[in-house]
């Protein structure tokens, strides 16, 4: 019925009319309907705020635009509103939706009410056309002449201010949009009654006839600025900026742009400016190599490894912090009075005694990865705060001699015994052949080994009266647990426990409820295991093993028919499994997917869904971090979003993919020693930087150097392996992939044109991507320095990838090729005079069949360098030789590599290259 009432019908035409007044409607009512004379007067701004950019009402800090009506019967309610601007623009009340919304502020019974709407652009003067709905089928309309209006017109109580502050004391930007100090110290603008509640996205701060800075996207490249918004108050800010010569008595425009539409600016004038103000570099602290030598004892039979450093007869230090470069370190404090100097905020105990000859130390720790063949680095710190730098081969350690072992009882179990009851005092539990049928989880309080006979099944029941499960098998106990020889099925959907972290598993270390308390390792074996049927037509599929809160493990030659396996921490062994995709009606997001792993190995794994069975979009997925990382020999086939899906993919196009986009610090380095070896920055932008996190050179002639933090020396000051370069250079310091593998894997895309086989965004350092074999699909490969979404949100700078190597790969019937880009896009930081991506693509083969198009009549193309818009070529550099591109006759393509920006083998193409 409103909608008949209020149709096009309704809406009054819009012609030429005087400022401020209306004209009544002359529209046939239509039987039933009564019209209403009414008429409309424009009042403009007038201080008031009851909408903003919105389909719901409510403030925005915006003065809305109001129009008033007379003529309204007392005895009618006012049920909706539609307000139509000449040209564009429409604001409901008591609408559908789809638009902004508009208030109407009317008294009791009175004959005027008052209509609010938020002005889109600036008005100069056009025609409004206002429709009202009434109680009892009537309906009234006009149209009136509008007068100006200003969206930056703010109430007075958040209408920006701003005062120059001058010296900011502080040294958080630098001339050009790159983000970061610069060493020279900053001015500082005070801003006042910003609007509490919208985000600040992005603005700009220009000089008459002077320079501008940006912060935020910055799409013009210009100087870079910093927002400093404190959260105690959130209507005060400060702008933090590079000085610049010759702006002091000008006059200044800042100018911002909130997250819900709106902007703000402001005029104020420069005080004084100083430039070149050299900020004062904090004294690097003392590390010296020193020629003590260490030896490796041997580990005992708890686990600890015991190792003699020679120091002399009269030397003890009052701390000592030993690390691998891998993850955190073992720390000593000796002091018992001053706490020794920050070493990071991730530390294991290390034990410091006289050791077994006169003049030496005996160090004691328990290893958490093997460590022969590994180099660590230990520092001892003497009671000046003098340290000193010894160097120690790592030998023979077996980590699992740090978890309880399973105690020495052995039971076998037979159908129809209280397997629940047996387990849980953990030991040796044989499951004799047979289905051992269970209507609750099973509980593994204690460190077990759980092994089945040949046909031994678990078979599980969820009843409807029961709790929502977090795990069907949960590890629930410290130590060392082992499942295999096992089948696992389910009669019947089982509901999982939404609170769960990470979601329900068929076999987890729970998060909920009774949890280890110490650590733990997994091994999973010969486990043939099938997740429960979907209990409607389209769910996530439960996570087959998820050992989140699992130190290391392994999972080998086992069947998997369901969601993903999840993990963290490391080493793991993934090895020799083969995953038949999902139960029909369910989807997962991968094979497998990790978080900050190490010594992560994923190696001659089978992934190929069966038909009928339900959708996997990927086969791996890491994230943050990964040291170690080796993913050979796999064979993946119908994985990923395929062009005859009946549902489009939850943004999983990528079929192997990683991502690290968190950082701790970009901009110029505070000091470095004379070797290279020591390294201070200013204070982080982000989190504190820790050991195994990567330093790396971004300007200059050795840009695209990186180096890993193996020890961290105070709140600003790192150890490095190996040194970087001594000189004048910006830095970034960020977690990442460092020294992955991705070799000998087979990756089948064929039937998509939207799966991209492997995708590298983020943090990577020191990548080899070799010999593997990848065939259809969108791209066959894209390496992306991507933008971070740490310390400040998306898209604050950009992310390194440094020393990649793609060598030797066969790329068949892909439509795009690959793709070596530094990423850019809407809301991404611009930068330029730095490098975040350097790359070897060599003895490559790209070939067509004729039977997958690359893409609809365009040639195809092997190789896309660069990604639009940029500001500067030099961001990336790639060298390129001995490829092979060959079109469907077997001919080498004429033009093989499409290079959008970038430098490749030497030269510079782009905006302002060729």
């Amino acid at each position: 019925m409103r909608m008949a009432l209020l149709g096009t019908a309704a809406v009054v035409g819009l012609g030429a009319i005087g400022p401020g007044r209306a004209t009544a409607a002359a529209i046939d009512p239509g039987p039933g309907i009564q019209d209403v004379p009414i008429s409309a007067r424009w009042l403009g701004q007038v201080g008031t705020d009851r909408v903003g950019r919105s389909a719901e009402p409510g403030p925005n800090g915006v003065q809305d635009m109001v129009i008033e009506i007379s003529g309204l019967p007392e005895d009618a309610e006012v049920e909706r509103v539609v307000v139509r601007g000449q040209g564009r623009d429409e604001w409901n009340y008591e609408g559908p939706g789809g638009h902004w919304a508009a208030d109407l502020e009317r008294g009791p019974a009175s004959g005027q009410a008052r209509i609010s709407v938020e002005p889109s652009h600036v008005e100069t003067g056009r025609a409004f056309a206002v429709a009202l709905e009434l109680s009892g089928g009537r309906r009234g309309s006009a149209t009136v002449q509008g007068g100006p209006a200003d969206p930056m017109a703010r109430m007075p109580e958040v209408r920006l201010a701003a005062r120059w502050a001058g010296p900011a004391g502080v040294d958080r930007a630098g001339p050009g949009p790159s983000v970061g100090p610069d060493g020279l110290e900053d001015v500082r603008i005070d801003l006042a009654r910003l609007a509490p509640d919208p985000e600040v996205t992005g603005g700009t701060i220009r000089v008459e006839r002077g320079p501008s800075w940006s912060f935020g996207p910055n799409p013009e490249g210009l100087n870079d600025a910093t927002l400093v918004r404190p959260a105690e108050d959130r209507t005060r800010a400060s702008l933090i900026l590079a000085p610049v010569d010759g702006i002091e008595g000008k006059r200044g425009l800042v100018e911002l742009s909130y997250n819900n539409g709106t902007k703000d600016r402001v005029a104020f004038e420069i005080g004084s400016v100083p430039v070149g103000r050299r900020m004062p570099r904090p004294a690097l602290p003392i590390a010296s190599e020193s020629s003590a030598g260490a030896r490796w004892l041997g580990q005992d039979e708890q686990g600890t490894v015991r190792v003699e450093v020679a120091v002399g007869p009269t030397r003890r230090p009052r701390g000592a912090v030993l690390s691998d470069g891998v993850s955190g370190a073992w720390a000593f404090d000796g002091s018992g009075g001053e706490p020794l100097p920050f070493v990071g905020d991730r530390t294991r105990p290390l034990g410091l005694a006289e050791g077994p000859r006169a003049g030496t130390l005996l160090l004691t720790f328990s290893p958490y990865r093997p460590l022969d063949g590994e180099e660590l680095t230990l520092r001892l710190i003497d009671e000046d705060g003098a340290s000193s730098i010894v160097r120690v081969a790592g030998g023979p350690c077996d980590p699992l001699r740090r978890f309880q072992a399973p105690r020495a009882r052995r039971i076998r179990v037979g159908e129809g015994q209280d397997l629940g009851a047996m387990a849980r005092q953990g030991g040796t539990i044989v499951l004799a052949p047979g289905t051992h049928r269970l209507d609750r989880p099973l509980d593994l309080m204690e460190p077990t080994t759980l092994l089945g006979e040949p046909d031994a099944e678990l078979r599980f029941r969820q009843r409807a009266e029961d709790a929502p499960w977090g795990e069907a098998v949960a590890i629930r106990g410290a130590g060392r647990t082992s499942i295999s020889g096992i089948r696992i099925r389910f009669d019947g959907p089982v509901r999982w426990d939404p609170k769960a972290h990470w979601g329900g598993a068929v076999v987890g270390v729970p998060n909920l409820g009774t949890r280890p308390g110490g650590p733990v390792h997994v091994e999973i074996r010969d486990l043939d295991l099938e997740a429960p049927p979907a209990s409607s037509d389209w769910e996530r599929a439960p996570n087959t093993i998820r050992l989140i809160d699992t130190d290391s493990g392994a999972i080998e030659r086992c069947a998997f028919k369901g969601g993903e396996i999840t993990l963290f921490n490391g080493p793991w062994r993934i090895s020799g499994n083969r995953h038949r995709g999902t139960q029909p009606g369910t989807f997962s997001g991968s094979f497998l997917s990790g978080r900050s792993t190490r010594d992560l190995e994923i190696l001659d794994n089978e992934i190929r869904p069966e038909p009928g069975s339900g959708k996997l979009y990927r086969f791996l997925a890491l994230a943050d971090r990964g040291v170690g990382v080796t993913i050979r020999g796999n064979m993946v086939i119908g994985v990923g979003p395929m062009d005859d899906d009946e549902r489009p993919h939850p943004n999983a196009p990528e079929v192997l993919l990683t991502e690290s986009y968190l950082m701790r610090f970009e901009g110029r380095h505070a000091g470095q020693s004379d070797d290279g070896r020591v390294l201070a920055i200013p204070e982080p932008q982000g989190e504190h930087p820790s050991v195994g996190e990567v330093a790396s050179v971004l300007s200059g002639p050795q840009a695209g150097r990186w180096s890993k933090v193996v020890q961290v020396l105070d709140r600003n000051a790192f150890l490095l392996d190996p040194p970087l370069p001594v000189g004048e250079f910006d830095v970034a310091i960020t977690p990442g992939f460092v020294d992955t593998v991705i070799e000998g894997n087979t990756i089948d895309c064929r039937g998509s044109t939207e799966a991209h086989n492997v995708v590298l965004t983020g943090n990577h350092y020191g990548t080899r991507m070799a010999e593997n074999r990848l065939f259809g699909g969108a791209n066959a490969f894209r390496l992306s320095g991507y933008v971070s979404t740490q310390p400040f949100g998306y898209g604050w700078s950009h992310t390194p990838q440094f020393g990649l190597e793609v060598a030797s790969n066969s790329v068949v019937d892909t439509a795009l090729g690959g793709l070596i880009a530094v990423h850019h896009g809407p809301g991404m930081k611009s930068n330029r005079g730095r490098v975040y991506l350097t790359a070897s693509v060599s003895d490559n083969t790209f070939r067509w069949t004729g039977g997958d198009r690359p893409s609809a009549g365009e040639p195809p193309v092997a190789m896309t360098i660069g990604q639009l818009p940029s500001l500067d070529p030099g961001e990336l550099s790639v060298t390129t030789g001995r490829n092979t591109a060959l079109d469907g006759r077997g001919e080498s393509l004429r033009e093989p590599m499409r290079i959008r920006v970038g430098t490749v083998n030497g030269r510079t193409y782009g905006p302002s290259g060729d």
